[in-house]
């Protein structure tokens, strides 16, 4: 049996129990996160059968040995040809967010990995209103609380949520800072390579655009038009992404 642990701040955490064998019964936690969620050259796709075949064989290094790395951030460019585990975000800031610090997302998952049972777990320290948009390649879904329940999920399955979450701060100096984060996507102590898709529509506000960090660099783009901010990143190791904004005076 395998359980999939998706969070939010976006952490996966697939826990597998395979049978017992002769030696003893194998746990195994296998932590991915943000988003989510698939196989690239870089990483191929940890299947429970290569899971099995590795608990049983006595080894102990994992079966991304040769491709894991630290948990430092490290940005991918080019991209690789083979689509990989990814989280396709969009925040809608309004003058409600401004006001109370609520920010409206909508969320999809690709390519999520092949298991019998999935959780999706948020963890924003507040947040409202989840329901599921859209589920292909899965047999069943329901919510729980800050969760939702995922039976028996076919390859490249894809999974859409929208709800609310309070992650829009005012700054000691009058400014606004968003935080989205941290992505990851490990298995036990490495980190292995996602993609995370993120965009920013602040049009019904009078926010500015400020700063973002980290900076841009080759494997994290940043391409602002108008009031709408669009990041692409594509990288291995923990990854947070931090936006500024100013305040516009009203007329």
């Amino acid at each position: 049996m395998a359980k999939l642990l998706v969070y939010h701040d976006l952490l996966w955490w697939i826990t597998i129990r395979m049978r017992q064998n002769q030696r003893a019964l194998s746990l195994l936690h296998y932590l991915v996160f943000v988003m989510f969620h698939a196989s690239s050259a870089l990483a191929q796709e940890l299947s429970d059968e290569v899971l099995e075949q590795w608990l049983e064989s006595g080894d102990q290094a994992p079966p991304y040995e040769k491709q894991g790395g630290s948990e430092a951030l490290k940005f991918i460019y080019p991209p690789p040809d083979k689509p990989l585990p990814a989280s396709h975000t969009l925040l809608e800031l309004t003058e409600v967010s401004i006001e109370s610090g609520w920010v409206n997302v909508e969320q999809c998952h690709t390519e999520l990995d092949p298991v019998p049972d999935a959780e999706v777990i948020y963890q924003f320290r507040q947040m409202r209103n989840l329901r599921v948009t859209e589920a292909k390649g899965i047999e069943q879904f329901w919510i729980e609380g800050q969760s939702v329940q995922l039976k028996n999920i076919g390859r490249g399955a894809r999974l859409c949520l929208s709800l609310e979450a309070q992650i829009l701060n005012q700054t000691d100096s009058g400014d606004y800072r968003l935080h989205y984060g941290p992505f990851q996507r490990r298995f036990l102590d490495s980190y292995f390579p996602m993609h995370v898709s993120l965009k920013v529509d602040y049009s019904r506000t009078l926010l500015t655009y400020g700063a973002i960090m980290p900076v841009v660099t080759e494997g994290f783009s940043v391409v602002q038009e108008g009031k709408r901010i669009a990041i692409d990143a594509w990288f291995r190791g923990k990854l947070t992404i931090a936006l500024e904004f100013h305040t516009e005076s009203r007329p």
